[in-house]
């Protein structure tokens, strides 16, 4: 019987610093995945995270507690043990044209796959300018609007002139989307999906600590339509 706890284990090709606080590993892997899905990342004897796919082949891990500071320490030609991908990612498949994307701190990772598409509308924010992530890429993302404290992402509504009939997908801290929600539903936008991927723990709906109303974020998530949640705050 197989065990839907084996993690295989990855060779790791390179390795560089995405900021002071977050490593962007290359992988010997090729991930079959949908954006916004994600992989339980560990090593033996510190247990595992849940962290975001931003290629097919790549992790960026942003060093918070004791696993991922164990995945700091890890050399090129070091193995990490992944499972998965797991969970329902962002939803493309509907060939989705015209989309808001609003990511704050490391919720851009998420969202990576996404942001060269011309048609989008990028607002991310970050607490500090030493916060930002994919700098050297930031120039091949179209529309991109960042806020650093003690501007908001929120103040991004109030500046940016938004065309009719986007799609928000907002990947980041629970406070932002209380806010942001708000700043949406002003500006008429319905269409709403949002990520819960902080809520996972082992991945496969077995532990029951990502439990959200009828949900498991792990299994139904982590991505939800907000009509999904609307019996739920934020």
């Amino acid at each position: 019987m197989k065990n839907p706890y084996q993690a295989k284990p990855v060779k790791i090709l390179n390795i560089k610093d995405l900021n002071y606080n977050t490593k962007f590993f290359t992988l010997d892997i090729n991930f079959d995945f949908q954006p916004g899905q994600f992989v339980m990342a560990g090593l033996p004897g510190f247990g595992e995270s849940a962290l975001s796919l931003p290629a097919k082949n790549q992790l960026a891990i942003r060093k918070v507690g004791t696993v991922t500071k164990a995945l700091h320490q890890l050399k090129v030609n070091d193995k990490i043990y992944l499972r998965g991908p797991y969970g329902h990612g962002w939803p493309i498949k509907f060939k989705i044209k015209n989309c808001l994307i609003i990511a704050g701190g490391c919720g851009i990772i998420s969202l990576r796959p996404l942001l060269t598409n011309k048609n989008n509308i990028i607002f991310y924010g970050v607490k500090n300018k030493k916060d930002l992530l994919f700098k050297d890429e930031h120039k091949n993302w179209p529309n991109l609007h960042i806020s650093i404290e003690p501007k908001m992402i929120t103040d991004l509504f109030d500046e940016i002139d938004l065309p009719k009939n986007l799609t928000a997908f907002l990947c980041g801290p629970p406070m932002m989307y209380k806010f942001v929600i708000q700043k949406l539903k002003e500006s008429k936008i319905k269409d709403i999906y949002l990520s819960l991927e902080r809520r996972m723990s082992c991945g496969i709906g077995i532990c029951q600590h990502c439990a959200i109303g009828d949900y498991y974020v792990c299994k139904d998530g982590p991505i939800f339509g907000l009509e999904q949640l609307k019996n739920q705050k934020f």
